[in-house]
């Protein structure tokens, strides 16, 4: 009797011991449904969560849906997928209903766009947003074509996207590794602060180059203790100052090459190939206690010995089906690389082209399919 709110349908496996089941708990104000499979304790529990009820109680497990099961769960979508914290009680609004998530895209599109404009004026390196803005606009278009959002004006939209949207924050943690990657961009941009830590080391690694710009309050590089160690092994150091470049140490500052130049307004000394030569349009003026003039001495700064290397693109494409996602075997192909390569074969029984190899590290390239 105490278990008379529970109604259901329990099978039995054939020539086994285990079932599944459809569980409807109707206890006051404990309602809750299961339909679960005893295989790998699979189940998706609606409602009042509870451990199993005996005599009319049960343990409480918490409120709300779960899916679960001790083998793999995937959640797949082919028009996108979106995971929410943003209530909608009583299941009002629509099914995609992201009025948050969109907002705040649209918001950091603006921010990046902002940002490249001061970037670009200052000289630095050119931002390149059109893949964070095609993004936002697939976000904004999602329901277009649906039966929410139906006609000609309304193209566009069903990009396989995953949105997740947290009003209060979100924590993405692994006690192993975490890896974040992108065949094309990966933009990350904040409305406030954008924070780096880490309890070791700190790489940064990249083919072409790396452009840092501040716009308001400049920057900071600072090691407490270790060597600063600033090269290029191939070009050339530039330091340029709007105001003064001042370089201090407690100990010494030693200027080394082959050649030392020194220029300032009607002046220049001039360091090197055993002379050194002084010119000015005023007067010159030497100060010291004592002046000692002895034989010829000399310098040597030494050969600096830096390392070399090329990076390469080498990498191999699977071809596939737009519709189905399916590999093509035996499909003829063109290849175009950015470094003016054409590259023509057959794909292979799993779709795969030849490797296809260029001294552009990661670049670009067009593929086109070629039929008789």
């Amino acid at each position: 009797p105490g278990d008379r709110y529970l109604s259901g349908i329990v099978s039995q496996e054939i020539r086994g011991t285990r079932a599944n089941q459809l569980r409807l708990d109707d206890t006051p104000a404990q309602i809750s449904a299961q339909l679960a499979s005893d295989h790998a304790a699979s189940q998706l529990n609606l409602g009042y969560l509870t451990h199993p009820r005996s005599g009319g109680r049960a343990e409480a497990r918490g409120e709300g849906a779960e899916l679960r099961s001790d083998e793999a769960v995937a959640i797949r979508g082919g028009k996108g997928v979106y995971i929410s914290a943003d209530a909608r009680l009583r299941a009002c609004g629509r099914q995609l209903e992201r009025t948050g998530l969109t907002g705040l895209a649209e918001v950091i599109n603006n921010i990046q766009q902002h940002l490249a404009q001061l970037a670009d004026t200052h000289g630095a390196d050119e931002t390149d947003n059109k893949a964070l803005s095609q993004l936002v606009k697939h976000v904004a278009q999602w329901e277009n074509g649906s039966n929410v959002e139906r006609g000609a004006a309304s193209a566009g939209g069903g990009a396989a996207i995953v949105g997740v949207d947290a009003p209060a924050g979100m924590i993405l943690s692994s006690g192993d590794n975490i890896a974040l990657g992108a065949q094309s961009h990966v933009d990350i941009v904040s409305v406030g602060n954008t924070q780096l830590s880490s309890g070791r080391k700190l790489l940064v690694r990249a083919t072409e180059s790396i452009s840092l710009f501040a716009h308001k309050l400049g920057m900071k590089l600072i090691a407490a203790s270790g060597k600063i160690e600033i090269q290029t092994h191939k070009d050339s150091i530039e330091l340029t100052s709007a105001k003064r470049i001042v370089l201090s140490a407690s100990e010494e500052i030693v200027l080394q090459a082959p050649k030392v130049t020194i220029i300032s307004d009607g002046a220049q000394a001039a360091y090197g190939g055993g002379r050194i030569t002084y010119q000015c349009t005023g007067a010159y003026a030497v100060k010291a206690a004592t002046f000692g003039y002895t034989g010829p001495g000399a310098g040597d700064p030494g050969v600096l010995k830096l390392p070399k290397s090329e990076a390469a693109h080498d990498q191999r494409v699977r071809i596939t089906d737009l519709n189905t996602g399916a590999p093509l075997t035996n499909q003829r192909y063109r290849v175009t690389m950015e470094d003016g390569q054409v590259i023509e074969g057959t794909s292979d029984a799993n779709g795969m082209t030849q490797v296809l190899k260029s001294k552009i590290a990661f670049g670009r390239y067009t593929l086109q399919a070629l039929y008789d």
